[in-house]
């Protein structure tokens, strides 16, 4: 009597979970399939598995056949004993049969007398959508077309630099930035860190798994190969910095704005290609949320890259600060050009003293200057 009535709220807990056999659902029944349906795995043996459970205070025999599947397919359970008042997995091993590609197979489970038409549904394979990558085709021409905006804030912004904005092209050289200069060292680190960051959130199976709720195969391989592309694209850009160098290993403007375009267009890329995955897998807030992320994300990088080329350009063009004459060079000077007013030194000796007068006068011109020799006097005018 406890047994039966064990049995009765056992099967109508299962029916109202939804999770019963259809034999099971209508009166208590000695064994109960958790679920019909089931995953069948690839190879020449495939596998699917089902859940019973015996609610009989006796073990029960566990057959399976199909008709579906060829007439010298054999399936075999493991275990082939359902233990007696126990919840058990069956794992069903499929030999020798016809199974056609996508094709769902119905086979027959049986446990005692008791059978169960159960299906097995062929895996799914992953279909990545590659296309998605096509976006590192164009993203480095956005990046270049921010780092010529950087070129062109540099040319009609005031500024520090004392040669001719107008002439900076492409192939003007930036000789303060020095051969040691590197793209990897100033650039690098800070483009990737936008990338890094998408890369570092939906670049782990588990994370995307718990964000999409479900496996999202395709997603991650693409997201695996984006992320390959965008570190090499932005691996090769200093490598192609160094190779535009002049002969005197000084950085060129244009080999600074195309290796800038190639890091900002992969970083960027990669966020595109990240984004695209995920939010294709997720709707709603989640969705809106992946979007907007991406689209701060490349703002920031092309906000980036033209400031920064700016900022180059300027270093790299403007000399460095004369030193500040010492209060004894600009005594001597005074001197030398009082003696020099008075007429009272030799062609020789005025040769000799022009170095001191240069290297003051044009910082500090005495007021000697603007009253007996005019306002914009050089020294070197006398040789």
């Amino acid at each position: 009597m406890v047994i039966a009535f064990a049995r009765a709220v056992v099967v109508a807990g299962l029916a109202l979970l939804g999770g019963t056999a259809v034999s099971a659902a209508a009166t208590p029944a000695d064994y109960v399939l958790l679920s019909p349906e089931a995953t069948l795995t690839e190879g020449a043996s495939p596998t699917t598995s089902y859940t019973l459970i015996n609610l009989t205070d006796q073990p029960a025999i566990l057959t399976s056949t199909t008709s579906e599947a060829g007439q010298h397919c054999q399936i075999t359970p493991d275990p082939q004993v359902l233990p007696a008042h126990q919840q058990q997995q069956v794992v069903l091993t499929l030999h020798n049969c016809d199974l056609a590609a996508g094709k769902t197979v119905g086979i027959s489970l049986k446990a005692g007398d008791t059978a169960f038409p159960v299906t097995a549904k062929p895996e799914t394979a992953p279909h990545p959508v590659w296309g998605i990558l096509q976006v590192f085709m164009w993203t480095p021409l956005v990046g270049l077309a921010a780092v010529v905006a950087g070129l062109l804030w540099f040319r009609g912004w005031p500024g520090p630099v004392p040669k001719a904005k107008s002439k900076v092209l492409f192939t003007a050289p930036l000789p303060q930035l020095g051969a040691n200069w590197s793209l990897k060292d100033s650039w690098a680190s800070n483009v990737t860190l936008v990338s890094a960051v998408f890369t570092g959130i939906f670049g782990t199976s588990d994370l995307l798994k718990s964000i999409t709720g479900g496996e999202a195969p395709s997603a991650f391989a693409v997201i695996t190969l984006a992320s390959a592309i965008g570190l090499a694209l932005i691996g090769v850009a200093p490598i192609v910095l160094q190779t535009l160098r002049n002969g005197e290993s000084q950085v060129l403007v244009g080999g600074l704005l195309i290796s800038a375009a190639i890091a900002v267009g992969a970083s960027g890329g990669l966020v595109i290609a990240i984004a695209r995955s995920v939010s294709s897998l997720v709707t709603g807030t989640a969705q809106v949320a992946v979007t907007v992320g991406a689209i701060i994300g490349c703002v920031l990088l092309l906000a980036y890259a033209a400031t920064s080329v700016r900022q180059n350009l300027i270093t790299g063009l403007t000399p460095p600060p004369k030193p500040k004459p010492t209060p004894a060079q600009t005594t001597a000077a005074v001197n030398a050009l009082k003696k020099l007013i008075a007429g009272s030194l030799s062609d020789q000796e005025i040769r000799d003293l022009l170095p001191e007068l240069q290297n003051v006068a044009p910082s500090y011109p005495p007021p000697i200057f603007g009253t007996s020799l005019g306002d914009g006097y050089k020294p070197s005018a006398l040789i």
